[in-house]
């Protein structure tokens, strides 16, 4: 018995010390140790990370979404060279028997707004927002962006091509995404998305809305009075109610409860991701051009 474990011990000792391994017919072999597999490993996974660097063409900044949140991304992004990816499908949901789209239109055009309709109609953010904005998002000197963006005059115009549908993401090192369509794949480093979930229960909506019997918290903008209000609730049987009648409320819809702004390292840029803001478009290129700094 102690022969044995001596005869072990041996082969344990040539395995451990000398890389060595015995056969059933006592021949010697000479063996890769074990840290070596993992350096193998390593070194391959390295060498398929720096091929596909190589071969498949960078993009820095991608853009995935289908709604005019989407659109001011882009409008908003200037010289940096992007892919813009669209998604087949948004939500349209029903209250008192009308079709309302909270989660975005759907609109594409070549001059989206004029440069005095921008102008005309930009409302700056308050300190406030941009506080909630950065407590939100975990962005810093967002103030310094909203100061730059209405020192200069806006125009957004969306010339790029769109691509089909998104098929594959992959986050294969820190900072850079893989990503393919059906005809195409690339690498880019800063994914934005407009695409969010749809709508469940207890979920609140906000909206801004005209209300000239307010008499506090609202602004003066065109001779109303604008005030942000909850709008509609999701109820416990899946239906969605008016919580308020007013003269005239917004196309633009935000959760009183915002969803997380970064999800596997891509930016959620809309406003159910967001804190409601007086002016939607300004809030988005502010929060763009804050991000695509790093570049």
């Amino acid at each position: 018995m102690n022969n044995l474990k001596s005869c072990i011990e041996k082969i344990d000792l040539l395995y451990n010390k000398y890389n060595f391994l015995i056969d059933v017919d006592g021949n010697l072999h000479k063996i890769i140790p074990k840290n070596s597999f993992i350096y193998l490993i390593t070194l391959t996974i390295l060498i398929i990370i720096t091929y596909i660097i190589i071969k498949i063409p960078y993009i820095p900044i991608t853009i995935i979404g289908n709604t005019i949140y989407s659109d001011i991304i882009a409008s908003s992004i200037g010289d940096i060279p992007f892919i813009f990816c669209s998604e087949n499908y948004v939500n349209c949901y029903s209250v008192d028997n009308e079709p309302i789209f909270f989660e975005g239109i759907n609109f594409r055009n070549d001059n989206l707004l004029s440069e005095e309709e921008i102008n005309n109609m930009a409302i700056p953010l308050t300190p406030k927002e941009i506080l909630e904005l950065e407590s939100h998002t975990g962005l810093y000197n967002l103030d310094h962006t909203h100061k730059m963006i209405l020192s200069n005059s806006r125009k957004y115009v969306i010339n790029n091509k769109i691509y089909e549908p998104i098929l594959t993401i992959k986050n294969i090192s820190k900072d850079i995404f893989y990503l393919r369509t059906k005809s195409k794949a690339w690498t880019t480093k800063l994914i934005f998305t407009d695409k969010v979930r749809s709508l469940q229960i207890n979920d609140i909506l906000s909206c801004i809305v005209i209300d000239d019997s307010i008499q506090n918290g609202y602004i003066e903008f065109d001779n109303k009075k604008l005030v942000k209000a909850p709008m509609y609730k999701v109820t416990d049987d899946n239906k969605i109610i008016k919580l308020r009648n007013v003269e005239r409320e917004s196309i633009f819809y935000s959760l009183v409860n915002p969803l997380p702004f970064i999800e596997n390292g891509i930016y959620r840029i809309h406003p159910f991701c967001l804190p409601l803001c007086w002016d939607i478009f300004l809030m988005i290129s502010v929060i763009t051009k804050n991000i695509i700094q790093e570049l």
